[in-house]
């Protein structure tokens, strides 16, 4: 496996590791929605290659001083086997060294698979909210 920047290269390969997590609700053009995180500058993406494809992916926006959650998704067949753990690793080392004193991520409160990940890198809960029938957690970490 190895970890790296998203090229443009990716869309397809990105676009269709989130049309596969279970995520999203109704129809998403999830080509679009990658094709407008690698064309915003402030849009960090890595992504997890295995054999040629991908795998995962990871994405934050720098915003100032703070890193602002964008995406963590990784396909059904290769979840579990810490690709999640390395990417959020190499997102965390990647805003520090852009200058961000901390780190925001948003999840579903039945997220408890992300939340245990986030735990365990030093994420804390600081802020719940209620989006129609969906309760989001926001969790923070200071880097």
């Amino acid at each position: 496996m190895r970890i790296r920047k998203a090229r443009k290269k990716d869309m397809l390969g990105i676009a269709k590791v989130e049309e596969g997590s279970g995520y999203h609700f109704g129809k998403w053009n999830f080509l679009k929605m990658v094709g407008d995180l690698l064309k915003d500058k402030n849009e960090i993406i890595f992504v997890a290659e295995i054999d040629g494809n991908v795998a995962g992916y990871r994405s934050f926006n720098k915003k100032r001083k703070f890193a602002d959650s964008g995406y963590l998704a990784i396909t059904k067949e290769f979840q579990g086997k810490g690709i999640g753990k390395k990417l959020l690793e190499k997102s965390i080392k990647e805003a520090k060294k852009l200058g961000c004193n901390k780190m925001v991520i948003h999840v579903r409160s039945n997220n408890f698979n992300a939340i245990s990940l986030y735990n365990k890198l030093g994420f804390e809960r600081t802020k719940s909210e209620k989006k129609g029938k969906i309760l989001k957690i926001t969790m923070e970490k200071k880097l």
